[in-house]
């Protein structure tokens, strides 16, 4: 019997990925589980209120940036996650409210993430700690953390 039937994995492409990506696969291997791969994109109207900008200057680099946050998000899943066949949700908006969203959506029973570091990532000074720890205190089902340097080595002192 598995214990988890979906499995929603946040994806930070800033951090190391390779780490997130080697447990979610085993994960969702041994639990026969669905994959789906989110990304949250910080909303135009979040960047503005952090920026104090609303012209055509802050529309330019939001649409850049957004393009290529889906090539290299959906690029990274094709090379990482291909055999799972993951749902692929790339989402505007607040990544904690966003997240409580999604779990909802899909009945998922569990979210992966990595640890976000001091490189942690800040898109025009949104900063995700404080979205992690909001998803953490109000998710209704386990968040697992992964450390960028995971190692499951352990000597007894």
């Amino acid at each position: 019997m598995s214990m988890f039937s979906t499995i929603i994995c946040c994806l930070n492409l800033n951090e190391n990925p390779e780490v997130l990506v080697d447990y979610v696969c085993d994960t969702v291997r041994v639990n026969d589980a669905r994959l789906i791969l989110t990304y949250i994109i910080p909303s135009r109207e979040q960047m503005e209120r952090k920026t104090s900008r609303d012209d055509s200057y802050l529309e330019n680099i939001y649409a850049e940036s957004r393009e290529r946050i889906i090539e290299d998000v959906n690029s990274f899943s094709k090379k990482h996650f291909a055999s799972l066949m993951p749902i692929v949700e790339i989402i505007e908006g607040r990544e904690d409210e966003e997240m409580l969203k999604l779990i909802d959506r899909y009945c998922a029973d569990l979210v992966i993430t990595g640890s976000i570091t001091t490189k942690s990532f800040r898109f025009f000074g949104i900063n995700a700690n404080k979205s992690l720890d909001n998803i953490i205190g109000r998710s209704r089902i386990p968040v697992m953390i992964i450390p960028n340097e995971l190692n499951l080595e352990c000597v007894p002192s």
